[in-house]
């Protein structure tokens, strides 16, 4: 069957402008790639990947890496022996080892990626209160097509940035690598999430790579080009955004939330 799908045009993000870091990505431009353990969600990124159900072949390929990235400047003849003392010694196929190694796993995820969420939509009043503080923050539109321009054009040197559509489920998915190189494990870990949180229709920048060490990248002019004022944002911060906006050399519009009348939901009014 043909996949009918259609990408958003514009992604979201929700910010607090009473926090001295959100206010950044205004005044600076800038996005800050959060480190899985400072996800709100404990399982958000922490799907185990089933190297107990690895071929032996695959196994041997993944010994065979980890010792060639940490121990570069070993000839050949000491890190095949190196491959083979870690073979012998550890049980790789055991789902024991694993689950004992967990955290070890886990914190190489929280050093090499981070991410930077957006939802689908701008409307949910959930997201509002969860993001934006209790909506007297803000949030932002990013151009999809920016978006993955910004993901293609920024990946450099020991940086990647994948742009990716999180999916929801009720099950962990089973992830067991093929290979040495095969990524879709950790990819797919970091994309699937419990279907309790599917109303943020959440999309993703993951960053991985240990070259960016503050966490922080400028979106120049892939940035926002439009801004919506939560429905209960105090008048000063509304100023001061809004006089921030103007010192910005693109177009950006600007809108202000407001509660409706007859149904629990918000318009927008443009500023």
């Amino acid at each position: 069957m043909e996949n009918t799908e259609v990408n958003p045009d514009v992604l979201y993000k929700f910010r607090d402008w009473s926090n001295p870091h959100h206010k950044r990505i205004i005044t600076n431009d800038e996005i800050y790639f959060a480190s899985p353990n400072e996800l709100n969600d404990p399982f958000d990124c922490s799907i185990p990947i089933r190297y107990d159900k690895a071929s032996p072949e695959t196994i041997r390929e993944l010994v065979k890496g980890f010792v060639a990235s940490n121990f570069p400047d070993q000839n050949h003849q000491w890190r095949r022996e190196k491959e083979k003392e870690i073979l012998k010694k550890y049980p790789l196929t055991d789902s024991e080892f694993w689950k004992r190694n967990d955290p070890i796993w886990l914190n190489q995820k929280n050093i090499n990626f981070g991410i930077f969420s957006l939802s689908g939509t701008n409307t949910d009043i959930l997201l509002w209160s969860h993001y934006s503080k209790n909506h007297q923050g803000f949030c932002l539109g990013y151009s999809f097509d920016s978006l993955s321009d910004f993901s293609l054009n920024q990946s450099y040197l020991d940086i990647h940035i994948d742009f990716v559509k999180v999916k929801y489920s009720v099950k962990y998915p089973l992830l067991i690598p093929k290979g040495r190189d095969d990524i879709k494990p950790t990819r797919k870990s970091f994309m699937t999430k419990a279907i309790n949180w599917s109303y943020e229709k959440e999309w993703r920048l993951i960053m991985v790579g240990r070259a960016n060490k503050n966490r922080v990248i400028s979106m120049r002019k892939y940035s926002f080009n439009t801004i919506y004022l939560g429905c209960k944002i105090p008048d000063e911060h509304k100023d001061e955004i809004l006089e921030e906006i103007k010192k910005k050399e693109r177009e950006i519009k600007v809108y202000q939330a407001k509660m409706r009348k007859d149904k629990f939901a918000l318009d927008f009014d443009l500023v």
